[in-house]
């Protein structure tokens, strides 16, 4: 009976989640035409966490920082495997007012990378209303190429970009 109570939780958990961009599929970047259209697209809140024990400090005693450590880090027992989870987190939100085919964009840079631009897309079938995508730069990607310092997060339709956020440094 308890297996079957946690096999329903997970699956009932990769049901609700949203779509992830993974740094080990990221395509080349290349600069889009831009058509903003504020009445249809928005690009709303980013949410960011950093998953590092040796610049986070344990959320500092915050209840919903601890829970999020908690969260990320679920199900890495060795060190080794708290190491692959260790990175930036990202959650876009975005909203699209009709049924429509998008691809959500993050391109971002890193502490040792520089000027380079890194670019992970999401396509999404018939996004309606708001949603959220989570983008993962994590492992690898993280360990040898450092922090993220800027990012800019885009809702592209038709190969056209109709919404965008950026960090205040981009």
């Amino acid at each position: 009976m308890k297996i079957a109570c946690i096999v329903a939780t997970v699956a009932l958990s990769l049901l609700a989640m949203p779509a992830f961009g993974n740094p080990d599929e990221a395509t080349p970047f290349q600069e889009l035409p831009i058509s903003l259209d504020a009445k249809n697209y928005k690009v709303g809140k980013v949410f960011d966490y950093l998953n590092d024990d040796k610049l986070n400090r344990g959320g500092g005693g915050d209840a919903s920082l601890q829970m999020e450590e908690m969260y990320r880090n679920y199900g890495a027992v060795t060190s080794k495997q708290r190491e692959v989870l260790k990175g930036h987190y990202y959650t876009i939100s975005y909203w699209c007012k009709q049924p429509s085919d998008v691809i959500v964009r993050f391109e971002y840079r890193q502490q040792k990378t520089r000027d380079q631009i890194r670019v992970l897309e999401i396509p999404v079938k018939g996004a309606k209303g708001w949603n959220d995508a989570q983008f993962e730069i994590v492992g690898k990607a993280y360990t040898e190429q450092g922090l993220v310092n800027a990012f800019r997060a885009r809702v592209i339709k038709n190969g056209s970009v109709v919404a965008e956020r950026r960090s205040f440094v981009w």
